[in-house]
């Protein structure tokens, strides 16, 4: 007799919190009829230029701190070059060339003025009469200084 006391009061207390919020929704659905449409609806906010995306809504992210970037690459190539003196004239000589380079940027992404610093170096050799191998060295830099519309670079 109690096991069944006990199964007959937990479903009746499941029914009853079953209809309850049964209730309270048909209560705050009953609100009565709808308001006439007389002029234009002051309570809601019109956007002239919504947002396209996500990128154009300000949002308040923390910034993030200065970084800095070191990027290696090494690079060979093989080319022809028809005229590897310089000369002026018809009397051209082909002459096949190899250039090996390695190059290392760094950069350093500071937010008001980041800079950029590159240097290239290596080695080109020309084969064919009078074979010869020349050095390449190259060092550039950039700087640049923002502010709200623009920016000042100095190379």
């Amino acid at each position: 007799m109690n096991r069944f006391a006990n199964t007959l009061l937990v479903c009746c207390a499941l029914i009853f919190l079953g209809q309850a919020p049964m209730a309270r929704a048909q209560a705050t659905g009953d609100q009565g009829a709808a308001p006439a449409a007389i002029g234009p609806d002051t309570t809601t906010q019109v956007i002239e230029n919504p947002p396209l995306s996500g990128l154009d809504e300000p949002s308040f992210e923390p910034g993030y701190g200065p970084r800095s970037y070191l990027l290696p690459s090494v690079q060979i190539n093989q080319a022809v070059d028809t005229n590897a003196t310089g000369a002026t004239g018809s009397n051209t000589t082909i002459r096949d060339v190899t250039r090996a380079i390695g190059s290392l940027t760094l950069q350093e992404m500071w937010k008001m003025h980041p800079l950029d610093i590159a240097y290239s170096g290596g080695a080109a050799r020309y084969y064919g009469p009078g074979a010869r191998t020349y050095q390449i060295h190259s060092l550039a830099a950039t700087q640049r200084f923002l502010w709200r519309t623009g920016q000042f670079a100095l190379r």
